[in-house]
């Protein structure tokens, strides 16, 4: 689906990457993210946008 993004001072955003996790059947089923979202556990796929100057730590699995 296409999204529009905006900063905190309400310009739309238009260089960013987005993250997503694709099977989220191994998070808590009681993850913050599920009860905002009204979703359960491995229903849904969660994104995150990081925008310039923005960075993220990773591991390698």
């Amino acid at each position: 689906p296409r999204v529009k993004v905006y900063d905190v001072e309400g310009k739309k955003a238009n260089q960013e990457v987005e993250i997503c996790h694709l099977d989220t059947n191994q998070w808590s089923a009681g993850h913050t993210t599920f009860r905002a979202l009204g979703h359960k556990l491995g229903e849904i796929e969660v994104c995150h946008f990081i925008f310039q100057n923005d960075f993220i730590w990773a591991s390698q699995d």
